[in-house]
This record gives C-alpha cells, structure tokens and sequence, in this order.
C-alpha cells in the first residue's frame, strides 16, 4: 500500500515540486 502512496506523492512532486 506504502509503494501505492509512494507513486501518488511522486507525480505530485513531479506536477508541483517544491524548490
């Protein structure tokens, strides 16, 4: 489930990454 939440909160990043 983590590796699920790991994804999400990479294409988060990708979409807004934090400076």
């Amino acid at each position: 489930i983590y590796d699920v939440v790991c994804g999400i909160r990479d294409a988060v990043a990708t979409q807004f990454p934090q400076v």
